[in-house]
């Protein structure tokens, strides 16, 4: 499935040396990630430093999509989790695959009686 939108976390950290640097952690796919904004002299407040990490916070979330419709779900999940390499057996793709298919037959409108 898609990752969800984040809104990450940003906090200082402190350095041995020199000033303290806020750092945005976010969640890129299974890992944990963090990237240095910049010092405390250059964004002397949490709400300027906030504004900084905008960009990145749209760069990350650019890529979550949601699926728009029952069908692209349905395409989604065969490609993804119902594939070879997948990690669901012979048989319970082979038994999804049916169901999916009936449910499809079933849920296509019909046409009208005259």
């Amino acid at each position: 499935m898609s990752r969800r939108y984040q809104q990450g976390c940003l906090y200082r950290e402190k350095r041995q040396v020199g000033p303290d640097v806020w750092v945005f952690r976010y969640r890129d796919g299974q890992r944990n990630r963090k990237e240095q904004i910049g010092t405390v002299e250059q964004f002397p407040s949490r709400k300027a430093a906030m504004k900084a990490c905008e960009l990145l916070r749209g760069n990350i979330n650019r890529e979550t999509t949601v699926p728009r419709t029952i069908t692209e779900l349905v395409l989604h999940y065969r490609s993804k989790e119902m594939s070879e390499i997948g990690s669901k057996s012979y048989s319970t793709r082979r038994a999804y695959d049916c169901y999916l298919r009936n449910w499809r037959l079933r849920s296509e409108p019909r046409p009208k009686a005259f």
